[in-house]
């Protein structure tokens, strides 16, 4: 069963598209990759879109706290392997309609942030959010696809 769980999901290709405060988050070791992972149960390919690297690379060029944050993010985009798609949309708007996008393409898709505005557009559209919950360590979601 844990292989299973932690495995393919019988065929299914998941993604999970990272928001900005997600990669801080992950950066600042509130959350980890292997929690993230392990909040929906399979192996995922992070993703995340040009505008989100760009809103981090605007807030990196700032010298306080988040911005040390937001380069430490960049630095991790790396050492995650996490890929970039292109888009010419703000950051939202690029994670919404890249979610659509692959979901449209078969992928079952969750999109890790904690922007509430957000998760409300993505949830009525039918992708499932990872975010973390009050107390800031412990990753939800909406709902799991099934396996």
């Amino acid at each position: 069963m844990e292989a299973d769980r932690l495995g393919n999901g019988r065929g299914l290709r998941f993604k999970v598209l990272l928001d900005t405060n997600f990669l801080i988050y992950l950066a600042e070791g509130r959350t980890s990759k292997d929690s993230l992972l392990e909040a929906i149960g399979v192996q995922a390919e992070l993703v995340t879109t040009r505008p989100v690297v760009d809103e981090l690379r605007a807030m990196a060029s700032k010298e306080d706290k988040l911005g040390r944050a937001a380069d430490a993010a960049l630095r991790a985009l790396t050492l995650m392997g996490v890929t970039q798609l292109e888009s010419a949309a703000s950051a939202d708007d690029s994670l919404f309609a890249e979610a659509i996008r692959l979901k449209e393409r078969g992928y079952a898709v969750y999109v890790a942030t904690n922007d509430g505005k957000l998760r409300k557009r993505l949830r009525s559209a039918g992708v499932p959010t990872l975010y973390l919950s009050l107390n800031g360590r412990v990753i939800r979601a909406d709902w799991l696809y099934p396996l």
